[in-house]
């Protein structure tokens, strides 16, 4: 049923003529996407950890097991708030109207149409949080290498979402491949080290969920981003929205769990919470913003390839690792990301001379347009009301 609606729904969203303002949208996106994902590391380093925090991050490693659904909890919420407030001064100072967020009609809308990818957000922080509680940091960043595999089955199944040209699959497994050997470089792993006998049913089951869970966000965040116009809908709303429902469902775990430690923070924490707040709040819009310019599978390789992001701001955050216990393995790991990666784009971009000779011989069948879903990525034209305040 997901997939039929998603197939007339990309059908009617070509309906108007594109236009190329807002092709320069997807590369700046991504760009951001990744800057924001390892701000997001560097706070949370600066937040967990005890020590004086530098501009640039702890002076020592900090703790990232304790503590870590409350911090979720208080950071998703006010990065919920900010931009409850962002969308009220722009309706009431800038455009001099009702607060839209008070349109309970629209809003009733607005909310079934994000509730489920906003609820599946929330529980799979909850799922990764018990999985890096019940795992080392090493093994689940190589459970977290499979990533784009998972993405891919969840658009497959959810969308009906396939790759161009089968040849697209040996680049996406070279970016697991490329991540893998990342992480085995990064932590120098062996099985004494980080305690792969130790891995029980328990740890490898909620791994496994925490993958299939963040396949099903992008594609559920896929879904719901090609039906923003029909809600009237933004992708700041949505974004707010998928942040205050998913700190909700995440509040009675956090509570149940660590209790009331999120209301007792020192105030270095709070200050750190705000600025890792800011961060989420560009992180999430960039990936609403991402996932309504391009494919699933698109966003999934954009995923893959955050690690590389993640490693450079360990770097600037002052890991050692990197520069003292970082093998050839891990810069060859590196290597094969960003390969895989260009391959990948490559053969993307090779395949749309036969797609527009597909889109022709079936122009009716196809409303002579290539569908919202399938042209997106390429050229990344969409219709720019969409990506309104």
């Amino acid at each position: 049923m997901l997939r039929q609606i998603h197939r007339s729904d990309l059908s009617r969203s070509n309906q108007s003529t594109p236009s190329g303002g807002t092709s320069w949208l997807l590369p700046i996106s991504v760009a951001v996407f990744w800057i924001s994902a390892g701000v997001i590391l560097i706070t949370a380093r600066c937040f967990f950890s005890s020590s004086q925090c530098t501009c640039w991050g702890p002076e020592t490693g900090g703790n990232f097991r304790e503590g870590g659904l409350s911090s979720r909890v208080l950071a998703l919420f006010l990065s919920g708030a900010t931009l409850a407030l962002a969308l009220a001064v722009k309706d009431v100072i800038i455009a001099r109207q009702q607060p839209r967020l008070l349109d309970m009609d629209s809003m009733r809308q607005k909310f079934k149409l994000s509730s489920a990818v906003s609820v599946a957000f929330g529980v799979k922080i909850v799922v990764g949080n018990l999985a890096i509680r019940h795992t080392s940091v090493p093994v689940y960043l190589l459970f977290d290498s499979l990533s784009t595999a998972f993405v891919f089955l969840a658009a497959l199944i959810l969308l009906d979402e396939r790759p161009k040209m089968q040849t697209e699959i040996l680049p996406m497994i070279g970016i697991m491949f490329g991540s893998a050997l990342a992480v085995l470089g990064k932590y120098n792993i062996r099985a004494e080290d980080v305690g792969f006998h130790d891995i029980g049913l328990l740890s490898v089951t909620l791994n496994l969920c925490n993958l299939v869970l963040g396949g099903v966000v992008v594609a559920l965040l896929r879904s719901t981003t090609l039906h923003l116009e029909e809600a009237e809908m933004s992708i700041t709303e949505l974004t707010f929205l998928k942040l205050i429902i998913g700190s909700l469902v995440v509040f009675p775990f956090a509570l149940t769990s660590e209790g009331m430690a999120m209301f007792s923070l020192p105030g270095m924490q709070r200050t750190r919470l705000w600025i890792g707040s800011a961060a989420i709040i560009v992180f999430e819009v960039n990936l609403s913003l991402i996932c309504s310019l391009a494919p699933a599978l698109l966003v999934g390789v954009v995923q893959g390839i955050k690690p590389v992001s993640l490693y450079i701001a360990s770097w600037f955050a002052g890991d050692e690792g990197l520069h003292e216990y970082a093998s050839t393995l891990f810069w060859i790991g590196t290597s094969i990301i960003l390969a895989s990666a260009i391959i990948f784009k490559l053969l993307r971009a090779s395949s749309r001379p036969s797609e527009d000779r597909t889109i022709r011989r079936f122009g009716d069948r196809l409303n002579e347009r290539t569908p919202l879903n399938e042209r997106i990525g390429y050229d990344s034209d969409s219709d720019s009301s969409t990506f309104a305040i």
